[in-house]
């Protein structure tokens, strides 16, 4: 879990791993996660 600060603080981010794909493929998010950024590219360049 991140939890970030200053300019992204509220920013909260959860790392889920499976060690097999069937329970990552099974696996359904908490009701407080209120978004998949798995494949997302959130860096930007200034």
């Amino acid at each position: 879990m991140d939890v970030f600060q200053g300019e992204l603080e509220g920013l909260v981010l959860i790392d889920f791993e499976f060690e097999i794909m069937e329970k990552k493929d099974s696996f359904k998010s908490p009701d407080f996660c209120l978004v998949e950024v798995t494949q997302e590219n959130l860096l930007q360049v200034v």
